[in-house]
């Protein structure tokens, strides 16, 4: 007892060290802890925010706006994009008389004939097309029809046809009377991985034609409300003309000199009369969609499978 109280007083600051260390821990290193971590905390935000900046739009309120904008645009662009083709399609896939159902072997072939036929005689005597009769299959212009061998071809002929067609209808409308030949050259050719939704069916069309009225055909067939062309390859060469061989260089130059008499003489004559308009042999390659339509039953399923929720699985202990 005489110890502790000769000891009082280093016993005392020794207690008061204790407790000074314990203020210490609470009052300041600690909260420098705090601070330490928020510190860590505010400096990945900034990193954050600094990457952000970087960006052309920033997560915000109106940029999730501006997409939700977007998201229903391209959504309404797809339903009206999917309404023209199959508008477009009905057609397309339809048979003579609006049929939507194959009609027997025969009488298909004879109406598949028959109109082709039609097609290429009223586009003759429109034009002034004179055949020799020994050489009546071969002349210009020459069609590739479908050996209809089996029922199974049928719609393959029948969507050839509406392709036919429409060509003879734009060049009779634009009165283009050089048509060659139009040909199918990958016919019953099916691709390794064709597009799901559609497939294609393509043409080659051979036509002798002034340069200034391809862009008008084009225009004519990608017009059509029965099928949805799309040009796949566009060529053309100049024609040998041995009584004017240098006539589609001065008519390409848009150049020519001539002296006149008087200046009225020089305003009475166009261009087109000094230098006429050569023709080209074009080669049209062409694509038209045959659209299959989008499955919607697959659609369905994996919207079914993406809002199902996910199931939960539970482990067995094995009893003892």
């Amino acid at each position: 007892m005489n110890k502790l109280k000769e000891n009082i007083f280093a016993i005392a600051v020794g207690g008061m060290g204790i407790v000074l260390l314990v203020l210490l821990f609470f009052l300041v290193l600690r909260p420098l802890q705090s601070l330490g971590d928020k510190e860590r905390k505010i400096d990945a935000e900034t990193k954050n925010f600094a990457a952000l900046a970087k960006r052309k739009e920033l997560a915000i309120r109106p940029f999730l706006e501006l997409l939700r904008k977007k998201k229903d645009a391209n959504e309404a662009a797809l339903k009206e994009g999917i309404a023209f083709y199959e508008e477009q399609a009905k057609t397309f896939l339809s048979y003579f008389d609006g049929a939507t159902d194959p009609p027997p072997l025969n009488q298909f072939q004879t109406a598949y004939v028959d109109a082709i036929k039609k097609l290429v005689d009223e586009y003759r005597v429109k034009f002034g097309i004179k055949v020799e009769a020994e050489a009546k299959e071969g002349a210009p212009p020459k069609i590739s029809q479908v050996e209809l061998a089996e029922d199974t071809r049928i719609p393959v002929a029948m969507k050839e046809f509406w392709i036919i067609q429409e060509i003879f209808q734009a060049l009779n409308k634009l009165e283009i009377g050089g048509l060659k030949e139009i040909d199918f050259p990958s016919r019953l050719v099916e691709p390794k991985e064709p597009p799901p939704y559609r497939r294609h069916v393509s043409a080659t069309v051979r036509v002798e034609i002034l340069f200034s009225k391809i862009e008008p055909l084009l225009t004519e067939l990608y017009s059509s409300k029965t099928v949805p062309f799309i040009l796949e390859e566009f060529t053309y060469q100049k024609i040998q003309d041995p009584n004017s061989p240098s006539r589609i260089g001065e008519y390409q130059a848009l150049q020519r000199d001539k002296d006149f008499k008087k200046e009225a003489d020089a305003s009475k004559d166009k261009y087109e009369t000094l230098i006429p308009e050569p023709n080209v042999m074009a080669t049209l390659k062409l694509i038209a969609i045959d659209w299959k339509g989008i499955p919607e039953e697959k659609e369905t399923e994996k919207e079914s499978e993406e809002s199902a929720p996910t199931p939960k699985t539970t482990k067995k202990t094995p009893t003892k």
